[in-house]
């Protein structure tokens, strides 16, 4: 008899990437794009603001920081405002799927607001 052919194995399933963003006020939006470590702080600021027990990591996050420059207006005044504009991805692998949930991740980011942003980063 012929030998029985090994199993064809399941397809490994895409990262599921959760992406978003955030914007941020800052006083110098040059210095601050440019800042060496301004990444590395957004990043480590998208994985505190998932909290301790998302099993996210640095790793698992890439950022894109540029500037956001808005004309803010109220009653009082008309005047520009220095916004710098987080873009992030976390990339949820196969294998870490079955202790990060994609999905939970993406409704803790989401019910985050400014002052949380803010928090995480100092």
């Amino acid at each position: 008899p012929a030998p029985t052919p090994a199993p064809t194995p399941a397809p490994t399933p895409a990262p599921t990437p959760v992406q978003g963003g955030f914007d941020l006020r800052v006083t110098n939006v040059i210095a601050f794009v440019a800042h060496p470590k301004t990444e590395d702080v957004m990043t480590l600021a998208v994985v505190e603001m998932t909290g301790a027990g998302s099993g996210i990591d640095a790793s698992m996050v890439s950022v894109t920081v540029a500037a956001a420059r808005r004309l803010h207006s109220n009653t009082f005044s008309r005047r520009l405002q220095e916004i710098v504009s987080v873009e992030y991805t976390i990339t949820v692998s196969a294998s870490q799927a079955a202790t990060v949930s994609a999905t939970n991740v993406q409704q803790i980011l989401a019910s985050k607001n400014s002052a949380a942003v803010l928090q995480a980063v100092q």
